[in-house]
């Protein structure tokens, strides 16, 4: 799944991303790099694409479970 985000913080393994929401607060998650299949953000203040796990996806409430 590929969502917009914006890169907060990163740790050897994690990234803390601010994903926008609509009318609302921007949501912050932490993304395991492992999860992470890829991203055009590669420092701290980038924004872009991150495509990440189903898995992921449906653990932070991205993905609707069916």
């Amino acid at each position: 799944m590929e969502i917009e985000v914006k890169i907060v913080r990163m740790t050897d393994k994690a990234y803390l991303v601010e994903i926008p929401q609509e009318g609302g607060k921007p949501l912050e998650e932490w993304m395991p790099k492992s999860q992470v299949k890829e991203t055009d953000c590669l420092a701290e203040g980038d924004e872009g694409t991150m495509t990440i796990t189903p898995w992921l996806a449906k653990e932070k409430g991205l993905l609707d479970e069916d």
